[in-house]
């Protein structure tokens, strides 16, 4: 199943996140996946009772290697997926 993607870029991050996990709350968006600097990526729930879930690493990656995953990343014709090294 594909879904449409947003990307937001932000010098003050805690006020960015905020105010993009509540648009997404608005549009019915379950999480939010977060890529700091590092490239060390977390997903977010949208509802504020569950906690940050730490992914790893967002990684470019085959497309063989991503449609072998349960979900990736296509932007710009590259792969990416999320692993722990």
């Amino acid at each position: 199943m594909n879904e449409n993607s947003f990307l937001v870029l932000a010098d003050d991050v805690a006020d960015a996140l905020y105010k993009v996990l509540s648009l997404a709350r608005r549009y019915s968006q379950e999480t939010v996946l977060y890529v700091d600097a590092n490239r060390k990526a977390a997903l977010y729930h949208t509802d504020w009772g569950q906690k940050k879930v730490e992914l790893g690493y967002f990684r470019e990656v085959s497309e063989l290697d991503a449609k072998a995953q349960d979900s990736y990343t296509l932007s710009d014709g590259r792969y990416y997926i999320t692993r722990s090294y």
